[in-house]
């Protein structure tokens, strides 16, 4: 299970967030994550099998603990490039649902990673839990935020 997680999170931050894409991830690096990690297994775990370990861990944990490892990646600028959006994802939607759901994510143009994203639940909007993200990040003086129209409310 640990293998799975670090392996995970090493994907993430190379942008491949579907079960699909970490096993592809976890296959093409396999060499090197048997150098790095001791004892790494030397088979790769199906997408099935990432799939349902993911299912498993709290969101908002493993956001934590995301951003607190790329945290330290960030280059410290005088100034930051941040980027707010929220998106339906329309694949998500069901035959019993209204509607499909919604993830709010901000990006550091500046250095280039995906600082934080939300799930919108259904009973909320972008505009609600806008704030709890932007008391998420460390902004200071010199830092440009960019939203659309609907956070300027």
């Amino acid at each position: 299970m640990e293998s799975i997680l670090a392996v995970t999170l090493l994907a993430c931050f190379a942008g491949e967030t579907s079960a699909v894409s970490i096993a592809v991830y976890w296959r093409q690096h396999l060499a090197e994550l048997s150098e790095l990690f001791e004892d790494f297994p030397k088979d790769v775990p199906s997408h099935d099998t990432i799939n349902r370990l993911l299912r498993l861990i709290d969101r908002t944990e493993f956001t934590k603990v995301l951003q607190a490892l790329a945290t330290p990646l960030v280059v410290q600028a005088h100034s930051r490039m941040l980027h707010i959006d929220g998106q339906a994802v329309q694949a998500s939607k069901t035959d019993k649902a209204v509607r499909g759901r919604y993830i709010f994510n901000a990006y550091d143009s500046s250095n280039g990673l995906v600082i934080s994203h939300l799930l919108i639940n259904e009973k909320e909007n972008e505009i609600t839990r806008v704030i709890d993200l932007l008391k998420s990040f460390d902004l200071r003086p010199g830092d440009l935020l960019t939203a659309d129209a609907m956070n300027t409310q």
